[in-house]
């Protein structure tokens, strides 16, 4: 009984996965990675990268993180030796510089996914056709985000696939 149980399911098995070859194969696929990584994009954030205004933000994030830590690491230093007063002063400047790294934290961060957006939208109209392309090419009968998978196999995400097709299109317009 046991094997005639083993052999329905192994038939079973195989029969669905007749009926999903003859459906098309199933695919994953990150469309924001696949954009972002295009030439396009990334040439789109390194001129971000270069905007005086963000180069400078960036350069004050980094000179206010740098002088954190040299006032972290001589607090920890000179701690036995503070008064209690001298100790609640160091930390309100510690915490204080802590607040301004985080608000220009956050302001590149907000600068690079205004851009990420931008860039997006931009995209949207091309990655559409170039993902209907690559479905028909490719046979594939489910198409998922790769978010909503909990595992799926390199063979079945076509993510880089989308981006070489992107760059190939954007290249053919930008040469018209």
């Amino acid at each position: 009984m046991l094997k005639i149980t083993k052999g329905l399911v192994f038939v079973a098995a195989l029969l669905a996965s007749f009926h999903v070859a003859a459906q098309g194969r199933i695919a994953v696929v990150n469309i924001e990675t696949a954009i972002l990584s295009t030439d396009s994009a990334q040439a789109s954030l390194k001129a971000l990268a270069d905007k005086p205004d963000f180069k400078e933000r960036k350069e004050k994030f980094e000179d206010l993180l740098k002088k954190y830590e040299e006032d972290a690491a001589a607090f920890q230093k000179d701690s036995a030796v503070l008064t209690d007063e001298q100790k609640a002063n160091k930390i309100k400047s510690l915490k204080d510089q802590e607040d301004e790294i985080k608000l220009h934290q956050t302001k590149l961060q907000e600068a690079q996914q205004m851009e990420a957006q931008m860039i997006l939208r931009n995209m949207s109209q091309a990655t559409q056709e170039v993902l209907r392309d690559l479905i028909t090419t490719e046979s594939i009968g489910l198409l998922l985000p790769a978010n909503a998978v909990m595992h799926a196999d390199n063979s079945y995400n076509i993510t880089a696939k989308l981006t070489d097709k992107l760059n190939q299109k954007l290249a053919e317009a930008s040469a018209k």
